[in-house]
């Protein structure tokens, strides 16, 4: 009986002494002590429940960042989220969500893209950056144009350039001279507004923004005839009637 006592204290001080086992069962605390951190981490940074959207604009934002992600090949939601961004002047994160849009996109829903990203960089005056961006939407839309002619040809058909995408188009040339303005390239302000306006030729502030280009340019009679034209589109147009009487006190 003794002995038989003896071997099982043996046995337990051996088991006490075990190292193997000493380090497993420190392993397992130290699991049980992370996942405890990390719950804990997320409770207080709000990951696991997140605080409801406060206003409007936040639940906008919620709703279109969700939307790219339900349907991430949509230019239309990947602009919006971008021009949401942009409203709330959180412009590193528009950054970042533009560079993820043009990596996906292609085509039409590229093109909405670079839209919204010209304007971002215009809210950041950051007018090479949106000169840049710019230049590449207008060499994109006439090949998009360009494509849809060639495919009406082939069928037989005769398609007028200006009836692909007029809205759209005219954007692209509006913000193309929006960045150009900003580097004070007034003579290709000009020329994409006039483009602009071929295609939407009844928007009194197409007029409007280059009868301005105009008068940098010195061209007066040709601002007195544009400023004139936003005004016969739109009489309640005070910015243009304002200008207008300016010129003419030159």
């Amino acid at each position: 009986m003794v002995e038989r006592q003896e071997q099982m204290v043996e046995v337990h001080v051996d088991r006490r002494r075990d190292p193997l086992e000493q380090l497993l069962l420190l392993a397992i605390l130290g699991v049980i002590v992370l996942a405890l951190i990390g719950a804990v981490y997320l409770l207080v940074t709000r990951v696991v429940n997140p605080p409801a959207p406060r206003t409007a604009l936040e639940a906008q934002l919620v709703a279109v960042r969700e939307a790219t992600i339900t349907n991430p090949y949509s230019g239309e939601v990947w602009a919006d989220y971008i021009t949401a961004l942009i409203a709330v002047e959180d412009y590193r994160e528009a950054g970042s969500v533009l560079d993820e849009a043009m990596a996906v996109l292609e085509g039409d829903a590229l093109l909405l893209v670079e839209i919204s990203g010209v304007d971002l960089f215009l809210a950041q005056e950051r007018y090479e950056d949106a000169f840049e961006l710019a230049e590449k939407a207008v060499v994109l839309v006439e090949e998009l144009r360009d494509e849809v002619i060639r495919d009406a040809m082939a069928r037989g058909i005769h398609a007028d350039p200006k009836l692909y995408g007029p809205d759209i188009t005219t954007d692209v040339y509006l913000n193309h001279a929006r960045a150009a303005a900003g580097l004070e390239k007034w003579a290709v302000v000009v020329e994409s507004l006039s483009t602009a306006i071929e295609y939407t030729p009844r928007a009194a502030d197409l007029f409007y923004l280059r009868g301005d280009a105009y008068t940098h340019l010195d061209q007066i009679d040709k601002a007195i005839a544009d400023f004139n034209s936003a005004l016969m589109f739109d009489p309640e147009f005070d910015a243009a009637r304002a200008a207008l009487e300016k010129v003419g006190e030159r």
